[in-house]
């Protein structure tokens, strides 16, 4: 099962140092008191802050299975983006903890680990070591990559789908029929790490990816292999099923439970066919063609003119059978990420509402399309490492193309942007690319080709590197002194029932109640109302539309009502609505006690956000089902007298998922083990069967 040798070292020990060098500015977040940037956007806003809540809450011996810091309370082991069940984000939050500078630097080391994938993959296609790094370099410094910085969990997607598709055509090999269960393993990392959206199109793409090598195979041995490989599917989705199977059954909580319209899905947030213009100019990211555009994070499909025309000349001179693959995913791709501008990507959404679950066509596959991409550049390297005089022929003719195509940009581009932008933005970084592709132009004819190879291979370092320069903002913003100690003075590591006495933070001037700022609350440990995440209880809407905002914000933590009374407004709440004598002695996320005294029996209500899985212990009795009032608030009915009250969060789907997750660990575990040992388990079970009593 070796799928590496000693000398592979050498150019993944260069990848992880030129992405030392490149994002040097980010990286500076290790050792500096100060760091020169961080990612900004919602990085910074969402992702490291969920990060923190489970780090902190892991290092206090306990999972955050409930976040109490939003909207008054929400299920956060059903928060897609939390990343909760992810192996890396238990690991690393159990032994250092989470903090901004920790989750930045793992993000840099998922953009490396996607690298090594795409190092893999290609070497695998090509069978060249050279060819793999140059696919590698391309795919790490594109501006796809790039662009996706702040969205952790779709870097994470991006990262996982090149060792899938790695690990699926190794799999194929029949020396290498056990390999299958690595596809296992990143079924289970690419679901309880990434975006939902995402990872259902790379779940498209490597199904069909499984479908050809199956198509390719002799006839006699074609049900075998997708046999087998349904199995690993099937064991990695079932290892997967704490991350996603209580998300499913609790799909109707919510208010984006259910799919999106189709126009909604598709018409936004997709790249039109002007991006083709794309790949050409490093700068198109950051300033972008006039009209309608995506978001800034999603546009971006630079991965380096010498890398295009490495990719041209594989799908001119290499065979058809082998470039098939790359090509449909690299074409298709890029038609998948225009949206509705594609007719199968709307008929596939209308076949399949669960795709409309995304709204991002440019995020879910345009990093696909430039993997195709990449992954040809890694061909063409291989083309002309044969030396073969045809090859460079064409490689010098694809050059020239280019040349006349950056030409016509310059020419274009004078009448769409002013004069001091042309000069300064527009010719300088085309004068750059076209001075790159003159000299590759002649190189290929004049230098020997492992000399000239070296020379494409350090021009496109240098490319891809001035291309994350010039788009850097979308990946890193300066941080100043006062702002990174205001930041850092937010994070507060200790769960506080004190905290818990005071009232919830109003994001002034927000009238929608969604802010990003108050995700401020998994870092301060504070109560913000903002119902600030991706998955949004209609619980919380309806107690907004009844008019209870005043009390989520500055009212009592406890009230008492008539035993069996059922207020349905604000209003006719407070009418009945009565102090009671309370002290909150332990307040963490799944865990909130309570003292209370009574004066008669009661219907108590609690200032939280009710959610099935809630349950209490009244003075040390069993626990029970909490009851719900008002329309989405915890209630308890408790007679006369002083109270000790234990509330946990015990969510049934969750332990139903974790009991289907280990089941399928166990069956992973006896199906990779090595058949003697499986062998000397089955005698020893048998001896001891032999030697039982009757």
């Amino acid at each position: 099962m070796r799928f590496y040798n000693r000398r592979d070292l050498a150019p993944l020990g260069l990848l992880g140092v030129l992405n030392i060098v490149i994002f040097a500015r980010l990286w500076t977040i290790l050792t500096a008191d100060i760091p020169d940037m961080l990612i900004p956007w919602d990085f910074r806003s969402g992702f490291a802050p969920f990060l923190v809540l489970i780090g902190d809450s892991l290092k206090a011996g306990f999972l955050p299975l409930w976040n109490p810091y939003v909207a008054a309370g929400i299920p956060y082991y059903i928060y897609p983006s939390s990343q909760m069940f992810s192996p890396v984000t238990l690991i690393v939050g159990s032994t250092f903890g989470y903090s901004f500078r920790i989750a930045q630097v793992q993000l840099l080391l998922t953009v490396y680990f996607g690298a090594v994938g795409v190092y893999l993959l290609s070497k695998s296609l090509w069978n060249c070591r050279w060819a793999a790094f140059i696919s590698a370099v391309a795919f790490q410094f594109s501006t796809a990559v790039l662009g996706s910085f702040e969205h952790l969990t779709i870097l994470n997607c991006y990262a996982i789908a090149p060792w899938l598709f790695w690990s699926i055509r190794e799999s194929s090999r029949p020396e290498r029929t056990r390999f299958r269960f690595v596809i296992s393993v990143l079924l289970c990392l690419l679901i309880t790490m990434g975006y939902p959206g995402v990872i259902l199109m790379i779940l498209l793409w490597a199904a069909a990816y499984e479908l050809h090598l199956i198509w390719v195979r002799p006839k006699n041995e074609r049900f075998r292999f997708l046999a087998s490989h349904c199995e690993a599917w099937l064991i990695g989705i079932a290892l997967s099923a704490v991350a996603w199977l209580p998300t499913v059954l609790h799909m109707s909580d919510f208010t984006r439970g259910a799919p999106l319209n189709l126009d909604t899905a598709l018409a936004t947030h997709n790249l039109s066919f002007k991006h083709l213009w794309g790949p050409l100019f490093l700068f198109l990211t950051s300033q972008s063609l006039p009209g309608a555009e995506p978001d800034i994070s999603m546009r971006g499909t630079y991965f380096g003119v010498v890398a295009l025309a490495l990719a041209i000349t594989a799908v001119l001179c290499k065979p058809r059978q082998e470039t098939a693959p790359p090509v449909v995913l690299a074409a298709f791709g890029f038609l998948m990420a225009t949206g509705s501008w594609f007719f199968i990507r709307t008929a596939m959404h209308v076949a399949f509402p669960a795709f409309n679950l995304s709204r991002f066509p440019a995020a879910d596959s345009r990093t696909l399309a430039v993997l195709g991409c990449t992954l040809l550049a890694g061909g063409g390297a291989k083309v002309l490492l044969s030396g073969e005089a045809a090859a460079l022929s064409t490689f010098r003719n694809v050059c020239l193309a280019l040349i006349g195509l950056m030409g016509l940009g310059l020419w274009m581009w004078k009448g769409l942007v002013d004069a001091a932008h042309y000069a300064d933005v527009v010719v300088a970084f085309v004068s750059f690319e076209l001075v790159i592709l003159v000299i590759a132009f002649l190189s290929a004819k004049r230098l020997p080709v492992r000399q000239f190879l070296l020379v494409l291979g350090g021009f496109l370092v240098l490319e891809v590197g001035t291309g994350v320069v010039a788009n850097f903002k979308v990946a890193g913003q300066p941080v100043t002194a006062a702002d990174w100690q205001a930041f850092s003075d937010l994070h507060e590591q200790e769960f506080s029932a004190d905290s818990a006495k005071e009232h919830r933070v109003e994001i002034p001037g927000d009238t929608r109640l969604i802010s990003e700022r108050a995700s401020r609350g998994y870092l301060a440990k504070k109560f913000y109302v903002s119902d600030y995440n991706h998955f949004r209880l209609y619980r919380f809407e309806t107690v907004i539309a009844r008019g209870f905002l005043p009390w989520l914000l500055s009212g009592p933590r406890v009230v008492v009502l008539p035993s069996y009374s059922n207020p349905k407004s604000f209003a006719e709440f407070t009418t009945v609505a009565g102090p009671v004598s309370y002290d909150i002695l332990e307040y963490t996320p799944n865990r909130v006690s309570y003292t209370l005294k009574l004066d008669q029996e009661s219907l108590v209500v609690f200032n939280e956000m009710f959610f099935p899985g809630w349950m209490a212990s009244v003075d040390g009795r069993a626990p029970q089902p909490m009851l719900e009032a008002a329309g989405g608030f915890r209630a308890l009915r408790l007679k006369a007298g002083t109270r000790q009250v234990n509330t946990t969060f015990r969510p049934r789907p969750l332990f139903v998922a974790l009991a289907i997750s280990m089941l399928a660990s166990i069956v992973l575990l006896l199906r990779v083990l090595p058949p003697s040992l499986r062998r000397r388990l089955s005698i020893f079970q048998g001896s001891r069967v032999k030697h039982e009593p009757a």
